[in-house]
């Protein structure tokens, strides 16, 4: 199974529409993408995790997961600062 990560925002209502995600679409880092976590459960059940320019969304890059173990699985993960009562909104776009 291959799974391409193409871009992820979250915007707080009432301020400026700038997005929290650092490198949201994967354009900074050539092999690790900058900004992002990296885990699994176990380092052998980890997918192959690159940057690819062939499948993009509105940028040059992407994050692509590739596993052929139907029970391998990986996370890409990075924590951002949120203020409580403040409205988020949240959009990811990929292709599995």
């Amino acid at each position: 199974m291959t799974v391409c990560f193409i871009a992820c925002q979250i915007n707080a209502f009432g301020q400026a529409a700038t997005n929290l995600i650092k490198n949201p679409g994967f354009e900074a880092g050539t092999v690790k993408p900058e900004g992002w976590t990296i885990t699994g459960p176990l380092a052998t059940m980890m997918p192959v995790i690159n940057i690819d320019s062939r499948m993009k969304f509105s940028d040059n890059q992407s994050l692509k997961m590739l596993s052929t173990n139907p029970n391998g699985h990986g996370k890409v993960v990075q924590t951002i600062q949120v203020t409580n009562g403040q409205t988020y909104q949240f959009s990811a776009r990929f292709m599995a």
